[in-house]
């Protein structure tokens, strides 16, 4: 039986205790494959499952951005070691710089064929709406797509959008959907939260990348027209812009501000599945 070994980051593991959406979709990958073939999951920290091979690797959980891409490029090089003594059939890539010391030192007429998701929302947007690191992990990440054998992509407009701007083969490249759990966005989670929040009416609730392409700025200059009829509408924002931004520096809220509706709109950042179970919603737009 075939085996295949799927790979994320250095900083979260498989499966995620918090957070970790990218490692949350690996871990139901293993479980669903471990019927035709062997999966194996390289991970920080052990776990047991049924079927599902272990293989765990050491990572230091680092605050700086910097620090952690080298810890993830570390990371890759032992996995590497992993790879060359596992000898799996496949290996599934999910992250970028894990992955680049694995597609460019993984050689030899033996080698796995290498399968690499992006999970990336930069290949969606243009290139002005992306900022200079971004733009170089994207460089990054093209690198590792071009060597492998089959690349997917979690939407239509992502798959498009690598094969335009990282010049990916198109038959190369699939779509493959992100999965949800419906029932972890119950209303009943919600009321406590809004509780906290003193938030007693309406709730307009955006999830996605807050940028022009996903039309947030139609969203914000609308605001003042709801809150003529719905005054106790409450705008709730959960994504980032090109980073995690501190309030202040948040172009949106900026806007908000200017137009005098900054006490009506709530910035959560990416913490997605903390703050969307907000009970009743109206869904502004899709991730």
């Amino acid at each position: 039986m075939k085996s295949v070994m799927l790979i994320c980051s250095s900083q979260v593991s498989v499966p995620p205790k918090k957070g970790g959406a990218i490692e949350e979709i690996v871990f139901e990958i293993a479980k669903h494959t471990r019927r035709k073939m062997k999966p194996i999951v390289v991970t920080r920290t052990r776990f047991n499952y049924n079927g599902v091979k272990c293989v765990k690797i050491n990572s230091k959980i680092r605050k700086n951005k910097a620090a952690a891409i080298l810890e993830d490029i570390l990371y890759g090089f032992k996995c590497l070691e992993q790879i060359n003594k596992e000898k799996p059939g496949i290996v599934h890539l999910n992250t970028t710089f894990t992955s680049f010391p694995i597609t460019a030192f993984l050689k030899g007429d033996s080698k796995p064929k290498i399968v690499y998701t992006s999970h990336s929302p930069s290949w969606t947007v243009p290139d002005k709406e992306i900022g200079k690191i971004n733009k170089f992990f994207n460089r990054i990440e093209a690198f590792s797509m071009k060597r492998a054998d089959v690349v997917t992509a979690v939407s239509d407009s992502m798959r498009k959008g690598i094969i335009k701007k990282a010049g990916i083969d198109k038959r190369k490249i699939i779509t493959i959907q992100n999965f949800s759990r419906p029932d972890e966005f119950s209303p009943k989670y919600g009321k406590k939260w809004q509780r906290s929040k003193k938030i007693t009416g309406n709730i307009i609730l955006f999830v996605g990348k807050l940028t022009y392409t996903k039309g947030i700025d139609y969203l914000i200059q609308s605001i003042p027209s709801v809150l003529e009829k719905y005054s106790d509408t409450t705008f709730v924002f959960v994504g980032s812009s090109e980073h995690e931004q501190k309030l202040d520096n948040n172009p949106w809220y900026g806007m908000a501000k200017k137009l005098g509706v900054e006490k009506n709109t709530l910035f959560l950042g990416t913490r997605i599945t903390k703050y969307i179970r907000l009970g009743r919603y109206f869904c502004a737009a899709n991730p």
